[in-house]
């Protein structure tokens, strides 16, 4: 069985304002609710359904936004009040035909309250969740890793292709091949600064043999390129730009790799992180706050776990054809999934 535990924190706080605000709101509707409102006060009866004036306004404040002129027109009005009592009318129906006994409406309309309730207790609790400055700033600190730009390397390469099937004296005249292209590439010009015509006599790599064997910028730990780890580790290995490695042997062949370019690794800029750096904090503020008003309001309702019945229930299969509501089965028809 599993039982709510009181916790200590931001929550009380929002809580005892929320409280207070629902308490007056509550006992507001109550003294009303002690009297018969005037006959001048209910602009429209649907059932046992009361449409007030004070309701009514506040439609037209919902509805009218930022030009709450609008309404000036009486057929505005008119028209707003049609379509307040025509959903009434089709509530009321839809309560008759079972349809908020439904488990899944009743589902639906619980996630909507939640939802309020969630929003009038971080409203209630605005002064906690500023994020000032400093608070931005040590957070950039404590999670640097997170705003860093990994080591990047640009290259050129010459790649001999070995078939899958090839004798061994094959592959030793294969890697000849890259052998005698790396020594080559090192009488290259030093204003050549990839593998020039050298990639484009040896290598078998179409996109880049005619362009010196240039690659783009690769960078550490992406994990998505197409060489073996110990060949991207080689690369990375590079330090000087212009620097050609030894032969690698990969799985489809030879490789000699070429430096031209390299970034260590930096961080961003704070200017740079710093508006998104604090909408992350005010989520995490946020989500401290409802998980300890959770925590304190389960506190007061007893909760109760039957894990055994639980394991023992069988996960839903898919639907048959010619099953359900759509099929014309019984119940209104199921919600869409959120």
């Amino acid at each position: 069985m599993n039982t709510g535990r009181r916790h200590s924190g931001a929550a009380p706080a929002a809580r005892r304002i929320l409280c207070a605000g629902l308490a007056l709101g509550l006992c507001s509707c109550g003294r009303r609710a002690e009297r018969t409102a005037p006959e001048e006060e209910v602009v429209a009866r649907v059932g046992g359904h009361r449409i007030t004036t004070a309701a009514f306004k506040a439609a037209m404040a919902r509805r009218g936004g930022r030009a709450p002129e609008v309404f000036h027109k009486p057929a505005n009005k008119h028209a707003l009040l049609d379509e307040l009592i025509r959903t009434e009318v089709l509530a009321q129906t839809a309560r008759e035909r079972g349809y908020f006994d439904d488990p899944q409406i009743r589902a639906a309309i619980n996630r909507t309250i939640v939802r309020r309730l969630e929003q009038d207790v971080l409203e209630a609790a605005q002064d906690q969740l500023t994020v000032t400055p400093d608070a931005v700033e040590a957070y950039y600190r404590k999670h640097a890793e997170r705003f860093g730009i990994p080591e990047q390397v640009r290259v050129a390469f010459v790649h001999v292709r070995v078939p899958a099937l090839v004798t061994e004296t094959k592959r030793g005249e294969l890697r000849a091949r890259a052998e005698t292209a790396r020594e080559k590439a090192l009488e290259l010009p030093a204003v050549i600064k990839d593998f020039g015509q050298v990639a484009a006599e040896y290598s078998d790599d179409i996109p880049t043999r005619y362009d010196g064997g240039r690659t783009g910028w690769l960078t550490k730990g992406s994990g998505d390129y197409r060489w073996d780890e110990h060949v991207l580790e080689a690369v990375f290995a590079l330090e000087t730009p212009g620097a050609i490695g030894q032969v690698l042997t990969g799985e489809d062949g030879f490789y000699v790799f070429r430096l031209i370019e390299r970034k260590d690794r930096r961080m961003l800029p704070l200017d740079q992180v710093k508006h998104n750096i604090r909408r992350q904090i005010l989520q995490e503020k946020r989500r401290a706050l409802l998980d300890a008003f959770f925590e304190e309001s389960r506190a007061q309702i007893q909760v109760a776990v039957n894990t055994n019945l639980l394991e023992a229930i069988e996960p839903p299969h898919a639907s048959e054809p010619g099953s359900g509501p759509a099929a014309g089965g019984s119940g209104p028809p199921a919600l869409p999934t959120p």
